[in-house]
């Protein structure tokens, strides 16, 4: 994962995808990517490499939460349960989170007062 050490920096993106399989082919094709076994350990995500580094994630949409598949570009964050409350204070609402993952940190999912999707990520 790449981070800016700059709260509000883009510091990652994934996919949420209805189809793992169909998206690793498309964009294995489109630009070189390789993907990682789905691990169980954290519901089935995968890590998506180019030549061999790590430079995005992908997990599968399974429907349960009503979210369309989409690419989203999560921001840096120095306190994950300060930016939920904050996201609430200002409108937005979220959606997911926050919560840990695994040994890596803690993000959330959320939408602004407009709808627009966006998550956070605290190394």
């Amino acid at each position: 994962m790449t981070l800016s050490d700059t709260p509000g920096a883009p510091c990652w993106i994934e996919l949420f995808t209805t189809d793992p399989e169909a998206a690793a082919a498309f964009y294995g094709d489109l630009f070189g990517w390789s993907f990682t076994d789905p691990n169980p350990d954290l519901g089935g995500y995968q890590s998506v490499l180019l030549d061999g580094e790590i430079v995005a994630g992908m997990m599968r949409n399974d429907g349960t939460t009503d979210e369309p598949s989409a690419w989203t570009t999560y921001l840096e964050t120095a306190d994950i349960d300060d930016t939920a409350r904050r996201i609430a204070a200002h409108g937005g609402k979220v959606l997911v989170g926050p919560h840990q993952v695994g040994g890596l940190g803690h993000m959330l999912f959320a939408t602004d007062p407009g709808g627009a999707m966006v998550g956070a990520w605290q190394p």
